[in-house]
């Protein structure tokens, strides 16, 4: 039995309006990505930038706790 990443990743449904579905194929066929590839992507870069804003908002609240 072969070992790799897919059998350790767990799978995760949503449901999607067809507009959205049908933006994101024509997204992931122009970029030569699967659709989950583009979601993967999404998601880290929305969590990125989810981290990102409170990092700047905690470093705010200590700039502002000693001025």
């Amino acid at each position: 039995m072969v070992s790799d990443d897919r059998e350790r990743t767990p799978i995760v449904s949503l449901h999607l309006p067809p507009s959205l579905l049908q933006a994101l194929d024509e997204y992931a066929r122009r970029m030569n990505l699967t659709r989950s590839d583009v979601i993967r992507t999404a998601i880290r870069q929305m969590l990125d930038k989810i981290a990102a804003k409170e990092t700047a908002e905690e470093e705010l609240e200590y700039i502002t706790a000693i001025w």
